[in-house]
């Protein structure tokens, strides 16, 4: 190799090591899209010594905050959308008529995902019928998926997705029928059904446009005995869409804007917990119930719920079943979980108490039988060590399964009430090992 041949080639990758300096220094370091996390950066000690995992986790950490990367990522997708109509990027894929839909939200319900999701709806019931079970001041927001409320769009890219994703969403919405509880509203019929001919949803954006805001947020409203009317304002405005942003696509998209009127009604102990759905509602919530709290979902660990609270607990669809499972959501072991259990020993107050008439120990097992009657039934049960405290409630088939299980974290006491399909069947209490039960009661609330 000649030495002008030599020179060129040391050129050429002295550019390509500059080139992503170069776009930091340009075009500064792109943000992670939602606050999602970045791969640090590795130590120097590290990527000085011959180690090739960190030298790549220093590759993944520049090309992740590189704007070159995302201006190439933009001009395949604008490439894509103008040469064969459609959108396939890593968080977006492009359904009908221009809709847009976030990638994720229709992997998650993969057909092989169905028994684990399947379960989790079942905890999610479990957990809304100890509510009613309790007459507890809360309320369950799911604001549905586009996908859901218009699955006739998951066509081309999205239409790979759309069997499995609609077989789990019939699913859900099926068994939220079948439980017909006051305390859930999920809004895929007000959305889609109720408004049919009006557009609900934003085409580029995983959220609602202002009109399906005001109307769920009307619905909210209506269910806590606040009456309102939904108004155009007479406006329109440019909104630049998140799977816009994401799939690195020019434009915005034109949202025609409406207004909630009516009477307000104080409500300072309402308690509003809420992740982006509610990002533009923080005016309507002050004007038509004053001194209600927005609490967002990102601060669930430290959220102030009291006695006299009433909680609103707003969640997106596929968010839900996440959240049943975990203590950052509103599954056992969270703020909300154990407020859930304070307004049930609560209740347990008007509960007629007696000895049960069958008690069998088997090992950590204690099986209980509850009492016979028309209306909720009441346990209540102390272990001599504050540890993990289970009773699993048996299906209709008397099989204990996990969903079913109701979990008190360092917990030495479990005193609530169970809802009338439980009178006169038997439950399982799980102690942990070396653990025993002080006290044991059941009875029925009056």
């Amino acid at each position: 190799m000649g030495r002008t041949a030599r020179l060129l080639q040391g050129f050429v990758i002295c550019m390509l090591l500059l080139a992503p300096a170069a776009g930091f220094l340009l075009a500064g370091v792109a943000a992670p899209y939602e606050g999602r996390s970045q791969t640090e950066f590795p130590a120097a000690t590290e990527v000085a010594r011959p180690d090739p995992v960190a030298r790549e986790q220093l590759a993944d950490a520049l090309l992740e905050r590189s704007t070159i990367r995302q201006w190439a990522l933009g001009a395949r997708a604008r490439l894509l959308l103008t040469t064969l109509g459609y959108v396939d990027e890593p968080e977006v894929v492009s359904g009908a008529d221009g809709y847009l839909f976030l990638r994720s939200s229709l992997e998650a319900w993969r057909c092989e995902q169905h028994a684990r999701l399947t379960s989790q709806i079942e905890r999610f019931i479990a957990i809304v019928e100890l509510a009613d079970a309790a007459d507890a001041p809360i309320r369950f927001v799911i604001h549905p998926n586009k996908a859901s409320v218009m699955p006739e769009m998951l066509q081309g890219r999205a239409g790979i997705y759309r069997r499995c994703y609609v077989t789990l969403q019939r699913q859900l919405e099926s068994r939220l029928g079948e439980l017909n509880s006051p305390r859930v509203l999920y809004q895929k019929h007000l959305l889609g059904d109720r408004h049919s001919g009006t557009e609900t949803f934003l085409r580029t954006d995983t959220h609602w446009n202002s009109f399906g805001s005001m109307v769920a947020f009307q619905e909210l409203l209506a269910s806590l005995a606040v009456r309102t009317n939904v108004q155009a304002a007479g406006l329109q405005q440019e909104l630049e869409t998140d799977l816009r942003r994401m799939a690195q696509l020019p434009g915005t998209e034109t949202d025609a804007r409406y207004r909630l009127t009516g009477v307000p009604r104080p409500a300072a102990e309402m308690l509003i917990l809420h992740d982006s759905f509610f990002q533009g509602l923080a005016d309507p919530v002050r004007n038509r119930v004053p001194g209600a709290t927005l609490w967002p979902w990102t601060r669930s660990s430290s959220v102030p719920l009291t006695d006299e609270s009433t909680l609103v607990v707003s969640t997106a669809e596929r968010f839900l079943l996440g959240r049943v499972s975990r203590a950052s959501g509103f599954g056992w072991g969270s703020p909300v979980a154990d407020w859930l259990f304070d307004r049930s020993a609560a209740a347990a107050a008007d509960c007629s108490w007696q000895a049960p008439d069958g008690v069998l120990h088997d090992g950590r097992f204690t099986f209980v039988d509850m009492p016979e009657h028309d209306g909720p039934v009441c346990l209540d049960v102390a272990v001599a060590t504050p540890r993990l405290l289970r009773a699993f409630l048996p299906d209709d088939n008397g099989r204990f399964s996990n969903p079913d299980s109701i979990v008190r974290n360092r917990a030495q006491a479990l005193r609530i009430v169970l809802p009338t399909k439980y009178a006169g069947r038997t439950l399982r209490l799980n102690l942990e090992s070396g653990d025993a039960i002080r006290s044991l009661r059941v009875g029925y609330h009056q």
